[in-house]
């Protein structure tokens, strides 16, 4: 962001020097490069690393694998990405008010509840299946993404088959599928 960037050229200290260098300097990414690697390797010594999820007894797709690892990063308990964790936190009311409250078999969805999500916004910001925003990928089509189409048998780890929803729920990331509750979707576990 600051490495070269001359949009930067006019904060100066009060003495004219510049915060920003205004030229690229290739050293100041390996110097970068070399840090990060220090610590993921500080964090892996301490048992720390990227999140896996176990699997269950039964067999998993890797795309439901994959969706699990990314899900629960963030919602397993104690788990070993987790470096900074506040154990007296009250968030759970807002993981609470994040969720879908659909399992009819859970007493307390018995009734219509309020809840929090993303804005249609950040929903567009997730990537497509090809790793790219969706105004940029070259070889998926969301000019229409209210459009409804019916989810496919290649699509059954992601969308329920058969069942029509918006365009903008199809071809997208793991991330999307493991972050983002939709008419249609599917979700391990419910």
């Amino acid at each position: 962001m600051f490495n070269g960037n001359t949009d930067y050229a006019t904060f100066k200290n009060v003495d004219g020097t510049l915060f920003f260098n205004q030229s690229f300097q290739l050293e100041k990414w390996q110097k970068a490069a070399r840090a990060a690697k220090e610590a993921i390797t500080a964090c892996e010594n301490l048992g720390m690393g990227l999140y896996q999820f176990p699997g269950t007894v039964f067999p998993l797709s890797d795309t439901t694998m994959i969706q699990m690892s990314v899900r629960n990063a963030v919602t397993e308990k104690w788990n070993k990405e987790i470096i900074w964790a506040n154990p007296t936190s009250r968030a759970w009311q807002m993981q609470y008010s994040s969720m879908a409250h659909i399992d009819p078999n859970n007493a307390g969805n018995n009734s219509v509840h309020g809840t929090l999500a993303p804005s249609l916004k950040i929903v567009d910001q997730f990537y497509t299946r090809n790793g790219v925003p969706m105004d940029e990928d070259k070889t998926l089509d969301f000019s229409n993404k209210n459009q409804l189409r019916s989810g496919n048998y290649a699509e059954r780890f992601n969308n329920i088959q058969n069942y029509q929803t918006a365009r903008v729920h199809f071809d997208r990331e793991n991330r999307f599928y493991a972050n983002v509750g939709f008419d249609g979707d599917l979700v391990y576990g419910k």
